[in-house]
């Protein structure tokens, strides 16, 4: 159930209280639960007035101090000091007007990489970066792998990881290659966004330092949502990807940092993937293995030995599109008959 502070936070209910947006979601939720109905009108009745009340210059604790006092008062069964009440919410959300909470479409609400990775313990985070100028393939407990470029990090819980959900925190640009596993959906933190999928492909920029994130889906189906979008608990808690609210095959969309507005869901431009492992198919129809192993050195810089003579008349029909690479390395093992072995600096089929 969202509290009256949770709501009054939320630039969905704050659209719909001034702007009647949103309002097939936010009139089912208030029919839903008179709890959550005297919550939603309460809430209200702040935004509102925090829209008509001019800025008065306060310091941070000062706000922070009339802030309780509105959780206090708000509480209160309604009675002959119902005026009072709503007098102080007024009060405080003039405060809270100079501190930008409600200066809706200016409010920068940035979350830093280091903010995403405090809410796991340092001793229980597994953490892989890439500071060097080459892409770095990184493989996930699950087998999931991404493409780590220049200036690039991705962490997750050790404890955590792959038990009920898969969640990492990522900042930078990276391109994801997700084990499909209905079961145990996909997330990735990645400052103010979540993105969530089943099993899939897609490319994440991230940035530390960006006003924008973009997410391109190379295949499959990845749902996208803000940390303040008021449909976050379902989507961490469900296994399914909400029908209507995903983003398919060749299409991107685009969070604007300060004001956490998303753009359209719009087709992605072939220039706006750089890197060719971002680019290739991994199609193959009676493909020489020889040309399908440096395909995959090339796309995902890593080096494979093997022994090109026994397997240079060897061909293979094989569709590979969004498997993580070691699936990929595997399934082409498979046709082969052969076994492979991972390395620090390669990978050996043999």
């Amino acid at each position: 159930m969202y509290s009256v502070e949770e709501l009054v936070w939320n630039d969905s209910f704050i659209n719909w209280v001034r702007y009647n947006k949103n309002s097939d979601f936010w009139e089912s939720l208030r029919a839903s639960d008179p709890a959550v109905e005297e919550n939603i009108r309460k809430a209200a009745l702040i935004v509102k007035a925090a829209a008509a009340t001019p800025e008065i210059p306060v310091e941070e604790s000062e706000a922070a101090e009339v802030w309780n006092r509105i959780r206090r008062d708000t509480a209160e069964p309604e009675t002959g000091n119902r005026k009072w009440h709503w007098a102080v919410a007024s009060v405080a959300a003039a405060f809270l007007v100079f501190l930008g909470i409600y200066n809706y479409g200016k409010t920068d609400t940035r979350v830093s990489y280091e903010n995403l990775i405090s809410e796991v313990a340092s001793s229980d985070y597994k953490e892989i970066r890439n500071d060097g100028p080459d892409p770095v393939s990184v493989s996930l407990p699950d087998r999931s792998s991404v493409v780590l470029y220049q200036g690039s990090k991705i962490g997750y819980s050790l404890s955590g990881y792959n038990r009920e959900k898969r969640e990492v925190y990522f900042s930078g640009e990276g391109f994801f290659e997700v084990s499909k596993n209905p079961q145990k959906p996909f997330f990735v933190y990645s400052n103010e966004l979540i993105t969530k999928v089943l099993g899939t492909s897609f490319t994440i920029k991230a940035p530390e330092n960006s006003e924008k994130i973009e997410v391109i889906v190379k295949s499959g189906k990845v749902e996208v949502i803000t940390r303040k979008d008021p449909r976050k608990k379902k989507v961490l808690e469900s296994k399914e990807l909400e029908e209507g609210n995903y983003l398919v095959e060749n299409q991107k969309i685009d969070l604007e940092r300060a004001t956490m507005k998303l753009s359209p869901i719009v087709k992605r431009e072939l220039t706006e993937l750089n890197h060719a492992v971002q680019q290739m198919k991994f199609d193959f129809d009676e493909e020489p293995v020889t040309r399908i192993i440096a395909d995959l050195e090339l796309a995902y810089n890593v080096r494979i030995s093997y022994d090109k003579v026994k397997w240079q008349g060897t061909k293979l029909t094989a569709h590979l599109s969004d498997e993580p690479l070691y699936d990929k390395i595997e399934m082409i093992c498979k046709a082969i008959e052969a076994e492979y072995e991972v390395r620090p600096d390669k990978i050996v089929i043999k």
